[in-house]
């Protein structure tokens, strides 16, 4: 269905946007528009196919494969032609993409709301299957992983899918000096201290009904445990400098770098502020553990980072992969991620092993003969 009448569709519609110069002509955009419904049209009729073959996996995931291939092509196509689009071709865009999403939906049993993967191993997709059950509650929750898996992007997608999504999101990172995360925390009036010219709330009041992710809570100073354990406790703050209480409305979502045990006992981090926050607990595994995800993400990253630069996504050379698989990746995702960023620096056509961890300039001079 999508490979034949779409990809009719996508190919005549890559040529015209070649062929045509800034100036399209109104017929000529007007038959790109019928294009583009057309397409949706056949896209529509992927989903009704998906439901009947809902109870077909290989045929179903088949047709999954094949629909995202059309799909990236038609992104692709309007990344490219996007200044010659007109209102209807954006619009029909944004119908491609929801499509998109409803079929990755259909495909996982997974309400997909952001593009960037998580992974596609078993144990991601078991923290992804517990998010949105997390996501409909009100009770912390405490996020446990290396620096760089992304607590953050699960953070995220806990605010997004529960009731607070439409308030703010307001994330703060604890490791910091006392005096400027006691000022973030709760806020200050004017005169409240020297160089206070004017107020500022804090994050419980610019949270206001949404939800407050505090990235390595450990690192709070043992004072500012104390005082966050009453805010939690009573619902209520009070800015530095200021007599005033002020009610606040939040949910709270933490993380750390720490395991369970070492919060345990660990004598710098108070235990009523830990069974305050970790009503569930979200173990996220470093990437080293899960290494069918690399790919995935590798591929995703290539793209994003191709695109936001204009430039095609290059080929991944399998001697590559097998580098990228090989990898300990000790910054794990954050890493993986900025690897695939340097890479793209020289625009090349294919990653190859070289390209990818090329050999450092030293052990390079330490291999090669010396001037007598």
């Amino acid at each position: 269905v999508i490979s034949d009448g779409a990809g009719r569709a996508l190919a005549r519609l890559l040529l015209e946007l070649r062929r045509q110069q800034p100036g399209v002509g109104q017929q000529r955009r007007e038959q790109l528009g019928h294009d583009a419904a057309r397409l949706g049209a056949h896209a529509h009729h992927a989903i009704m196919t998906v439901e009947v073959l809902a109870q077909k996996p290989l045929q179903l995931l088949a047709l999954l494969a094949d629909a995202r291939d059309v799909f990236h092509l038609f992104n692709a196509l309007l990344m490219k032609g996007r200044e010659e689009l007109d209102t209807e071709l954006l619009t029909s865009r944004f119908q491609r993409l929801e499509l998109r999403r409803q079929l990755e939906t259909h495909a996982s049993g997974t309400e997909v709301l952001h593009r960037i993967p998580m992974g596609v191993s078993t144990s991601m997709m078991s923290i992804l299957d517990r998010i949105p059950r997390l996501a409909a509650q009100e009770i912390p929750v405490l996020l446990l992983g290396e620096s760089g898996v992304g607590k953050d992007l699960i953070a995220r997608r806990i605010h997004e899918l529960g009731p607070r999504r439409t308030k703010p999101f307001v994330a703060e990172i604890c490791n910091v000096s006392e005096s400027l995360m006691e000022a973030e925390l709760f806020g200050f009036v004017e005169g409240a201290f020297t160089g206070a010219i004017q107020g500022r709330p804090g994050i419980f009041e610019r949270a206001s009904g949404g939800t407050i992710y505090l990235d390595e809570i450990a690192g709070l100073e043992p004072s500012l445990q104390a005082r966050l354990l009453r805010v939690i406790e009573e619902k209520q703050v009070r800015p530095i400098g200021s007599e005033r209480l002020i009610p606040v409305d939040f949910r709270l979502l933490s993380s750390s770098s720490m395991e369970i045990d070492d919060l345990r006992r660990s004598p710098g981090f108070r235990k009523d502020l830990l069974y305050r926050i970790n009503a569930e607990i979200l173990h996220i595994p470093p990437l080293r553990d899960r290494r069918e995800d690399i790919p995935v993400l590798a591929a995703y990253f290539l793209s994003q980072h191709a695109g936001a630069t204009g430039q095609r996504v290059p080929h991944l050379h399998p001697r590559a992969l097998e580098q990228l698989l090989d990898h300990p990746w000790p910054g794990n995702v954050r890493e993986l991620e900025n690897v695939m960023q340097r890479v793209l620096v020289e625009r090349p056509l294919e990653i190859t092993a070289e390209i990818l961890f090329p050999e450092p300039q030293d052990a390079r001079s330490a291999g090669s003969p010396g001037r007598s």
